[in-house]
């Protein structure tokens, strides 16, 4: 059974409605020297890290565990993870930026050869003077012009792809 909206209690059921409110609930992920709640998981404290050789952030952690369970005092001061946090945290954001534009470029690449096919689409929210739809066959999200017809989250509708740019980052869809 799906949750009422607004409810964040786990569904049986993927519904992207439900889902994309959930998305948009949650904060971003953060980056500190001190402990934080994970709100996500509910728990108190919470660390994340994968290879060491992955991600120079992750050696931090990798570096600050490894000291903590030899019984030695940390591998860095809260003063020095400042400072390199201080220097990492704009090449973290852009990575980031970085990871997505090109994760969209190759979808949209992709979504270049279906141009003119029909595509089912999810209404996922309502604005004032645009709908906010899921492809779920693509799970990309894009906006369409209102309609003459009412429409209201968790409708399906069928869209053409009209228009896609992969180096621009547009995907433009028209009800069909």
């Amino acid at each position: 059974q799906n949750a009422p909206s607004g409810d964040c209690t786990v569904s049986e059921t993927y519904d992207p409605v439900l889902h994309y409110r959930q998305r948009r609930q949650m904060s971003r992920a953060e980056v500190s020297t001190s402990p934080q709640p994970h709100k996500g998981l509910g728990l108190d404290l919470y660390t994340n890290f994968t290879s060491p050789i992955r991600r120079y952030i992750d050696l931090l952690m990798h570096r600050q565990i490894k000291s903590i369970l030899h019984h030695q005092a940390p591998y860095y001061s809260e003063e020095a993870l400042k400072e390199i946090l201080l220097t990492l945290e704009p090449t973290i954001t852009q990575a980031q930026i970085l990871e997505q534009d090109r994760k969209r470029y190759w979808l949209y690449r992709y979504l270049e050869r279906e141009v003119g096919k029909p595509q089912t689409a999810v209404v996922l929210e309502a604005f004032p003077n645009r709908y906010r739809l899921l492809l779920p066959d693509y799970l990309i999200e894009t906006d369409i012009p209102l309609t003459g017809t009412s429409l209201a989250p968790g409708d399906t509708l069928t869209v053409v792809i009209e228009s896609v740019h992969a180096r621009l980052g547009i995907l433009k869809v028209v009800a069909s």
